[in-house]
C-alpha cells in the first residue's frame, strides 16, 4: 500500500499538467456553480423584490419573535421558545436577536436578509453536492428550478421563522448527497447544517429514523455522524416539547378526528398539488378520472423506490415526513408550508425516472415522469409570482414609516403585514435602556 501511495505522489511530482489541470477545472466548476446561484438569487429576489429593498414583519413573525426580541437581552432571546410553537428555534431566535440590535428601522431588513440567505443553502447543497438524484448539470439545473418554483407558496418566502422548512429541504439533500470522498471542509458543512436544521425546528428531526436506516445500512462514518447529530437534536426538541406541553399545552394540535378528511387532505397536498399546483388540482379533483393514472404512477414509484437502493432512503423520508408534519399541523388540516419540502423531493424522485438514454426514454415510466414533472414546473412557474399577491401589498404599511411615528409616540402601535379585512397586526413595543 505504501509504494503504491509513493508511486502515486511520483507520477503527480512527474506530472504537474495533472494537478494543474485539476485545479483549473475545479476553479471552472465553482465560477459555474457560482454564477448559477447568482442567476437563481436573482430569480428569487424577482418575485418579489419589496420583501428584500423595503421589507416589513410579518404576523407572528413581528408580533411574537420580534417584540420578545427587542423587549429582552440577547442571550434571552437565542433561547427563548414561543408558547405557541413549543420548540426550540435557532435559526429564527439568532434572526430575531440580530435584528433587535441594529436601528429599528432596520430590523427587518436583518431578518428578511437572513431568511433569503437560507433559502440559498438548498441550491448550494445541489450545485456543489453529489448525489444519484444530480450526478449533472442537467439533473443539477432541474433539481434547481424544482426547488425554487415547485410547491412556490408565499407564506414562507423570506420570513425567518418559517426558514425551518427550508432547512428541512436542506436535510432532504444532504439525505442523499455523496459524502465518501468529500472534503473535510464540505463534509463539516454538511454537519452544521444538520444540526442547524434540527435546532431551526422540529421539521427536520422527522428525518432522524430515515438518517439512522442510512447509517446502519450504509456503514459508513459519516453516516454515523450525521444520524448522531439529529439524535441529538430530536431528543433536545422533545424534551422542549414535553415541557412547553405540561406547561401551556398545545390548544391548536391533535385536534381533528376525521380519519378520512385527514387521509384526503393528505393525498391532495402531498401527492397532487406538488404536480399540478394550486389551482389546476382543484380541476382535476372534479374530474376524477384524470387522478386514478397519477396515483397509479405514484404506487407504482413507490414500489420500485423502496426496492431500489439508491432511492430507497428519499422515498421513505417523502412518506414518514409528510406523515408526521401533516399530523403535527395546526388542527391537523395541512397547509401549504408543511407541504413544501417534501412536494419538492418528491418531484425530485420522479424526474430520477426520466431516461435520458435514447433507447430507454420512451419507456412507460420515463415517459410518465417526464410529463408529471413537465407539469409540475409549467403549473408552478405560472402560479409562481400570482400565489404572492395574497401575501405583498404596496397599500401596506410602510415599516420605516411607522417606526418614525413610533419614535415620536411610543404609545402608537407599529402595523405591520399583512393587513386584511379581517386581521390587522400590530405591535406594541416598549423601549428597552439602550435601544
Amino acid at each position: 500500500m505504501k509504494t503504491k501511495l509513493k508511486d502515486s505522489t511520483s507520477l503527480n511530482t512527474a506530472n504537474p499538467d495533472i494537478t494543474s489541470n485539476t485545479i483549473r477545472a475545479i476553479k471552472r466548476e465553482d465560477f459555474v456553480n457560482a454564477f448559477i446561484l447568482l442567476v437563481l438569487a436573482f430569480v428569487i429576489v424577482l418575485r418579489a423584490p419589496v420583501l428584500l429593498t423595503n421589507p416589513s414583519f410579518f404576523s407572528e413573525e413581528g408580533l411574537a419573535y420580534f417584540k420578545y426580541a427587542y423587549e429582552n437581552s440577547f442571550i434571552k432571546s437565542l433561547f427563548v421558545v414561543q408558547p405557541d410553537r413549543g420548540y426550540f428555534e435557532i435559526f429564527t431566535n439568532v434572526a430575531m436577536a440580530m435584528a433587535s440590535v441594529v436601528p429599528l428601522k432596520y430590523a427587518p431588513h436583518v431578518s428578511a436578509t437572513m431568511a433569503f440567505c437560507a433559502q440559498l443553502i438548498p441550491l448550494a447543497v445541489v450545485l456543489w453536492g453529489r448525489s444519484f438524484f444530480f450526478d449533472n448539470y442537467i439533473k443539477k439545473i432541474v433539481t434547481l428550478l424544482i426547488i425554487i418554483f415547485i410547491i412556490s407558496t408565499g407564506q414562507i418566502w423570506i420570513t425567518a421563522r418559517h426558514s425551518q422548512f427550508f432547512f428541512l429541504l436542506v436535510t432532504f439533500l444532504i439525505l442523499i448527497a455523496d459524502v465518501q470522498g468529500e472534503t473535510k471542509l464540505k463534509v463539516w458543512i454538511y454537519r452544521l447544517l444538520v444540526l442547524t436544521g434540527g435546532l431551526a425546528g422540529v421539521t427536520s428531526c422527522y428525518l432522524t429514523p430515515v438518517y439512522v436506516y442510512r447509517a446502519v445500512a450504509g456503514k459508513c462514518r459519516e453516516y454515523i455522524i450525521q444520524a448522531a447529530i439529529l439524535i441529538f437534536t430530536s431528543l433536545l426538541q422533545i424534551a422542549v416539547i414535553l415541557h412547553s406541553y405540561y406547561t401551556t399545552g398545545f390548544s391548536q394540535r391533535f385536534n381533528d378526528n376525521d380519519f378520512l378528511k385527514i387521509c384526503l387532505v393528505y393525498f391532495v397536498e402531498y401527492y397532487l398539488q406538488p404536480v399540478f399546483g394550486y389551482d389546476l388540482v382543484l380541476v382535476i379533483l372534479r374530474n376524477l378520472i384524470f387522478v386514478f393514472p397519477v396515483a397509479i404512477f405514484f404506487v407504482w414509484m413507490i414500489y420500485k423506490s423502496i426496492l431500489d437502493v439508491n432511492r430507497r432512503a428519499l422515498v421513505v423520508g417523502i412518506i414518514f415526513s409528510s406523515i408526521m408534519l401533516t399530523l403535527t399541523s395546526l388542527d391537523m388540516t395541512g397547509g401549504t408550508r408543511y407541504m413544501y419540502a417534501p412536494g419538492v423531493m418528491l418531484i425530485v424522485l420522479v424526474f430520477s425516472y426520466v431516461q435520458f438514454n435514447k433507447k430507454t426514454f420512451l419507456k412507460v415510466s420515463s415517459i410518465a415522469a417526464f410529463a408529471l414533472t413537465v407539469t409540475a414546473l409549467t403549473t408552478s412557474m405560472i402560479e409562481y409570482k400570482l400565489r404572492m399577491k395574497i401575501y405583498v401589498n404596496a397599500k401596506w404599511p410602510d415599516w420605516k414609516a411607522e417606526v418614525a411615528i413610533w419614535e415620536k409616540d411610543e404609545n402608537h402601535p407599529i402595523k405591520i403585514w399583512p393587513q386584511l379585512d379581517d386581521y390587522k397586526p400590530e405591535i406594541k413595543l416598549t423601549r428597552q435602556k439602550g435601544k
